[in-house]
């Protein structure tokens, strides 16, 4: 197998760097930049915080840490874990939710999770209600995602309703499970945020379970937990790049590998590229997540934004760690996904773009990547079937 001549697998790292492992003089190690603290599963499956500028190797998918790159959200639950300062509400034959604080240990290894038990006394229709809310958010509809640590005391399952008034947002928590997070996406359209159960929706009649981190993003999707204590809280985008490869980078031939999952499957372009620095969107080698679910394409572009190569793939799930490769050759392109080969047509003359001197988590400018990477590489000469085989079976 040839060596690569950059290699970046998530282990070292310090404000605003990201070490690779290749070259082993530092050239190759990435620029990150996060102007906020952000949240990461460490190594003992802890959700702990780091300091603004500081890379999230993440270990929720295993004892592999993966970078994670996220965009900017906000947390609109400003109380995400005193619970307390949540109202509580019953109704017909619901009776006032009891919380209790500081109940049990919680995701992040401190005793803070709350016991929230509620009940229906046997009432069975939608005037039946029994939760505790966060309130006054916007009274304008807008798409949410709403979610939460919840852990099951009961020997039984609990079906209860986070969100809005209707069975969409019902879910089902297994008999005596431990903490796990559970999210609901919808319209948002009473101004609340609700935990509880109500009649009529094939609730439980009543609930005994412990809660923390509720978060409540304008988002199709759940992204990593963001405290808040009092006011609504953002956590700012990710970002990593290393410009001055010029050395390591071949323009005529090569590889971009990459082992990497998208944070979810929407109407986003999410973008691995080689490339010049330049604004516009010429001589780029990439690799993306496309706004149509679970397809990714290799594009290669030259002078005047011309395309010579664009390879499309539907996977089963883009957000399942996936092994990629793109190799890149005048008139011989192909894309190798999980040890199988998606060969290219050449256009516009099959050439191929020059100047490329940049690793970047976008496509040079915008589309930033928007997921997870546990390794990536760089190979400055195109290689074997064989070896694109080994490189990428699972």
């Amino acid at each position: 197998m040839a060596i690569p001549t950059l290699t970046m697998i998530p282990s070292g790292y310090k404000a605003e760097k990201v070490y690779s492992v290749l070259p082993i003089n530092g050239d190759g190690d990435f620029t990150f930049d996060r102007n906020s603290t952000g949240t990461r599963v460490n190594k003992n499956g802890l959700i702990e915080q780091v300091a603004t500028d500081v890379p999230r190797l993440d270990y929720s998918d295993g004892s592999c840490p993966s970078l994670l790159l996220e965009p900017a959200s906000t947390n609109l639950a400003g109380y995400s874990e005193d619970f307390s300062q949540w109202g509580t509400f019953s109704q017909g034959s619901g009776t006032t939710p009891i919380v209790t604080l500081n109940n049990s240990i919680c995701p992040d290894g401190s005793n803070n999770a709350t016991r929230l038990q509620c009940s229906l006394n046997g009432g069975s229709t939608s005037s039946d209600r029994s939760y505790i809310k966060y309130g006054g958010l916007s009274t304008t509809p807008f798409l949410t995602t709403k979610s939460l640590y919840i852990k099951n005391n009961q020997s039984t399952e609990v079906v209860l309703y986070i969100g809005i008034n209707n069975n969409a947002d019902t879910i089902t928590i297994p008999a005596n499970s431990p903490f796990a997070r559970y999210e609901v996406s919808n319209t948002n359209i009473n101004n609340e945020f609700r935990i509880g159960i109500q009649g009529g929706y094939l609730n439980s009649d009543s609930i005994d379970i412990d809660i923390w981190g509720a978060q409540l993003e304008e988002k199709a999707y759940a992204t990593s937990y963001i405290p808040t204590t009092g006011s609504a809280v953002t956590r700012s985008q990710d970002s990593a790049s290393k410009t001055g490869l010029s050395s390591y980078i071949n323009d005529s031939e090569g590889v971009l590998y990459a082992e990497m999952s998208a944070l979810a499957n929407d109407d986003t372009y999410r973008i691995l590229s080689l490339n010049d620095g330049s604004a516009g969107r010429d001589n780029r080698v990439y690799i993306q997540y496309t706004n149509v679910d679970n397809t990714l394409s290799a594009v290669v572009k030259s002078v005047d934004n011309t395309t010579r190569a664009n390879i499309s793939v539907v996977l089963t799930d883009s957000t399942e760690f996936h092994k990629i490769a793109f190799k890149y050759k005048a008139n011989d392109f192909s894309l190798w996904v999980n040890g199988t080969e998606n060969v290219g047509t050449p256009q516009n003359g099959g050439g191929v773009p020059s100047g490329l001197n940049r690793l970047s988590f976008d496509d040079g400018t915008s589309n930033p990547f928007q997921g997870k990477v546990k390794d990536l590489r760089v190979y400055n000469t195109t290689l074997s079937d064989a070896e694109l085989i080994t490189l990428t079976t699972i």
